[in-house]
């Protein structure tokens, strides 16, 4: 447990909890042996945002409500390439409400992990590729499981490709 991270009023100091000692532990104090299984991204946020002069739980639960609420606006662009805006509404909706949710308001990956991977897809469906894959970069950055976004943007790659290659005829129909 990080002593620092308990300096929260509450209902805040609710929030800090489980990994997120260990990420605001890390910002603070740097690397050891024991937290090396932490992926940076989380960490060079909170470090950014405490040297501005807050604590690092502090900065973190800024940091990731800002991307809580990029993530929301990520995915409701990527939901409106292929669904009506009642669609996308929706989805959102769902998101937010989900009981999972709660993670997005805490300091933990998801936020920036969510905002990286629909960021990701979206520059990639729309053919913007540097974006796209400086953004799954971002996502492998944050957690493991961002290294298979790789292979969600090589689908997405070979899916335009074989478009473009096909007759125009082929495509209205």
């Amino acid at each position: 447990v990080n002593p620092n991270a308990a300096e929260l009023p509450q209902p805040f100091d609710r929030l800090i909890r489980w990994d997120a000692h260990w990420y605001t532990y890390v910002a603070e104090t740097g690397y050891d042996h024991r937290s090396i299984v932490f992926f940076p991204a989380i960490i060079f946020l909170l470090r950014f945002g405490a040297a501005f002069g807050a604590s690092s739980a502090l900065a973190g639960l800024v940091l990731c409500n800002i991307f809580a609420f990029l993530s929301f606006c990520a995915m409701y662009a990527l939901f409106r390439l292929d669904h009506p805006e009642r669609t996308a509404r929706r989805a959102l909706l769902v998101y937010a409400v989900m009981p999972t949710s709660f993670f997005l308001n805490s300091v933990y990956t998801e936020p920036l992990f969510l905002t990286f991977t629909f960021a990701g897809i979206y520059f990639a469906r729309t053919g913007r590729w540097w974006l796209g894959g400086s953004f799954g970069a971002a996502a492998a950055l944050t957690r493991n499981l961002g290294g298979a976004l790789a292979l969600a943007l090589a689908y997405e790659l070979w899916r335009q490709r074989r478009r473009q290659k096909m007759p125009a005829s082929l495509l209205l129909a």
